[in-house]
């Protein structure tokens, strides 16, 4: 079980969404219900800046998951709970100081 414990940036946004199952009805009626017990996912953009070793460090924590469920604890959350990041982009600042972008994505338990 691995632990993304890598500081993000105070700027890392997050978005939320229900998986509802919708039925409507010929005189305007409509009715959802929960698409099962955990419907609600998360999508976060991390942000990690850093010097060149401290970077790599993190890419290399991306690439041991290669793209499956690791534990990480999300902003404004009191727990870990399971993402995994299949996507991130790295900008290189000058001076050897980069900004890593990660995509984080929420994930079942493995």
């Amino acid at each position: 079980m691995s632990v993304f414990t890598f500081r993000a940036e105070v700027e890392s946004t997050g978005t939320g969404e229900f998986g509802v199952y919708s039925s409507r009805f010929g005189d305007g009626y409509s009715q959802d219900i929960p698409a099962g017990i955990r419907n609600e996912r998360q999508k976060w953009s991390v942000s990690v800046s850093g010097r060149g070793p401290y970077i790599r460090e993190v890419l290399a924590f991306l690439r041991a998951e290669r793209g499956q469920p690791f534990q990480w604890m999300a902003p404004n959350t009191t727990v870990l709970g399971w993402y995994n990041c299949k996507r991130y982009s790295q900008s290189d600042q000058g001076g050897d100081y980069w900004t890593l972008t990660m995509d984080f994505e929420q994930a079942g338990a493995p």
